[in-house]
Parts: C-alpha cells; structure tokens; sequence
C-alpha cells in the first residue's frame, strides 16, 4: 500500500494487506497475523493470531528474498521457478478475466 494510505483501517501503520473482492463482501489479511471481513459497514475479526504466534513484520519476506539472492550468487535454481511465477501471474489474470466476463476461463491462456 502507498505510503500516503499509512493510517488507512484497519491495519494502521502497515504497508502491506492481502485484499480479496467478492460479491458478498470484502476480506483483508494482515500478512501473518489478522484476517478481517467486511460484508456490510462493520469489519469483523475472523482470525487473530497472538502476537506470540504471528510473525513479526521485520520478518515478513525475508526467508524468500534470501533463498532468491543465495541462488543468484551461487548460480543455483531459486526455490520458485520462473515458470511457476508466470503459471501463478496466468491464474490471477484468468480470475480478471473471468470477473470481467462472468464466464470460466481456461488455462493455459491463449
């Protein structure tokens, strides 16, 4: 999330939220700790996790930026493949497609 949307609720103070749209509603994930839905003006906490339990956010990708720069300099294959990435990138653009035309989408995309 842009700096400017820092205090924007309800994870004040964070960056970072995963965030999915559906008919019914509105579902936000605070990487590791908090999931939150929203079907109507009130946001409802679906799952905390203590603090204990959660990761702290100092940690937050730091594990796959690492094992990414360890395969870079030592000319090895990085825990997730390009190939992988692009199948995952076809998906999330099969799932706008099909949003914009309310019809399934197959994969591979043409």
């Amino acid at each position: 999330m842009p700096p400017s949307l820092k205090t924007w609720p309800p994870f004040p103070g964070f960056h970072e939220t995963n965030e999915i749209v559906g008919e019914r509603g509105l579902m936000l994930l605070r990487p590791y700790e908090k999931l939150m839905l929203r079907t109507s003006d009130q946001w409802e906490t679906v799952l905390e996790l203590p603090k204990e339990k959660a990761d702290p956010i100092e940690e937050f990708l730091r594990e796959e930026v690492e094992a990414l720069a360890d395969a870079v300099a030592n000319d090895s294959d990085p825990p997730v493949t390009g190939e992988e990435g692009r199948h995952t990138v076809e998906v999330i653009e099969a799932a706008y497609r099909s949003a914009q035309t309310g019809q399934s989408v197959a994969l591979p995309l043409e």
